[in-house]
């Protein structure tokens, strides 16, 4: 299931429930973005395959790919 949404996305990536931090990775493995906020701002980023780390504020983990175009 998707958890970050729109996927693919063009800019905005939001994240359904509130996060104590989020870290999105490039492909080659170095960390291109964090933040703790619920909307992620992907539009400076180069278009390709990112995988997205949120960890939740009760210390849960959800990690998925996301496309950005």
């Amino acid at each position: 299931s998707t958890f970050f949404h729109p996927n693919p996305t063009k800019d905005l990536l939001q994240l359904p429930v509130e996060v104590a931090s989020t870290i999105v990775v490039n492909a080659m493995g170095e960390q291109v973005l964090l933040s703790n906020a619920n909307e992620l701002h992907l539009g400076a980023l180069p278009s390709g395959i990112y995988q997205v780390l949120a960890t939740m504020k009760d210390g849960k983990t959800v990690f998925q790919k996301v496309v950005k175009e």
